[in-house]
Formats: structure tokens, sequence, C-alpha cells
């Protein structure tokens, strides 16, 4: 059965992800074994909470949350924007989980987070994930250091023409609709770029379209932190 989802509400205090629970099961002569250096007495159960903590920084090293005005340093942003479809978005958390990236989903949202097909998209993948649900647009762009890349039909230039800093955010509107013209022409929107597509088809699904574009933008920047 899938995990819960780990989900944070917008706030000046980011925490890291949580702890997965297959990672409680560890005995304390395996964890020593794996950490021969700690002393003896980390074993004892009073202290076993802190040996966790130490084995799932090492174990899944996905972020490096350094603060700065309320902003994360050091990883790229996907961004949806009113998210309408669950088994979207539990894919997306997947994706970020994969990639190290930090996933905003912006409100209102068309579905509970407790949604079943959202769990089943994730999998078991949601305690690596770190996800923010943001009220507007303006709270989920403060937290975002780099350039916005707003990826939309309405624009003649390809995602892969321009140049992805390692801070940037990837914005991607609603399902049915995509990013309504006031959100494109924000000014924080640095580019509008669009995916090549064979003519006279509508789009793509949301998550193949944040998977291409979100993997460009690693490329650009060497995967940082993937192996």
């Amino acid at each position: 059965m899938a995990n819960p989802v780990t989900i944070s509400k917008s706030s000046p205090e980011d925490v890291a992800p949580s702890i997965p629970p297959p990672l409680l099961k560890d005995s304390p002569s395996h964890l020593k074994n794996r950490f021969p250096d700690l002393p003896v007495a980390t074993f004892h159960s009073q202290n076993i909470g802190k040996l966790i903590q130490k084995v799932f920084s090492e174990l899944v090293p996905l972020f490096t949350l350094l603060r700065k005005n309320n902003r994360i340093k050091g990883v790229l942003h996907l961004i949806y924007f009113e998210p309408r479809i669950p088994g979207n978005t539990g894919a997306a958390i997947r994706l970020s989980a994969c990639t190290g990236t930090l996933l905003h989903l912006i409100e209102p949202l068309c579905f509970d987070m407790d949604d079943t097909k959202l769990k089943r998209a994730g999998l078991d993948y949601h305690d690596l994930a770190h996800v923010k649900v943001h009220p507007n647009l303006e709270d989920a762009l403060a937290e975002i250091p780099g350039q916005i890349h707003a990826f939309t039909g309405h624009s003649s230039l390809q995602f892969q023409e321009v140049s992805y800093g390692g801070e940037d955010g990837l914005l991607f509107g609603p399902e049915p609709t995509g990013l309504p013209e006031e959100v494109m022409a924000h000014p924080r929107i640095a580019n509008l770029v669009r995916i090549p597509m064979v003519p006279h088809l509508r789009s793509l699904n949301l998550t193949i379209s944040a998977s291409i574009g979100l993997y460009e933008a690693l490329r650009q920047n060497s995967y940082p932190g993937l192996v």
C-alpha cells in the first residue's frame, strides 16, 4: 500500500522530506554494520531516532535546502498551475522524487491530495518528494530564485532553444486549457516555450510534457545529483 503523500503548505520554514518507513525496519545490528564509525550507544533504543535520521540523510540526499529570503536554493522547480487531474499530479510527485526537484502546486486544486488515483500514480515515492501547495501564483514564484519558463502551445520558441539555470522554474498550466493569458504575461516569465509535435493535435499529457522539459533543464545542468 502506498505511503501517505508528504505535503507541506507554503510557510517561512521548510523541512527535509519525511523518513521513508522502510528504513524504520532496519535492525540495530544491521545499522551498526552500515555505520561502523558510530559508537555502540548510538544503537540503544533511545538513540535510534537520531540514527534513522542519519541513515535517511545519507541514503536519500535529494535536497540541500539553503534558505535565503524564503527561497530554496540549489534545485530546479516544477510548477503546476491549478492542476485538475490527480493521476497527473501523482506522476509529477514521482517525477520530482526521481529527479531531486521541488514540485509546487498552485491552488485551487480540483482534487483531494489523498485521492486514490494520485497515490497510485506516485506509488511509494511520495515520501521522497518535496511538494509545496501554494494559495496563488505569487506565493509560489516568491520561492523560486531563478527564471520562470512557461510551457505553452502559444509560442514559436522551442523548449530546447533556451538556457535553463540550476534554480529555474518550469511552469505548466491545467490539463484542459493550459496557462491563461494573464499568467503568461506575468513579469517573472522569462520565456514562453513550446514542445514540438505534429500539427492539429491539442497537447501532450501534462506530466509527459513536464518530464520532457525538466530533463532538458537537468541535461543543461549536467544532471545535478543524479546517477
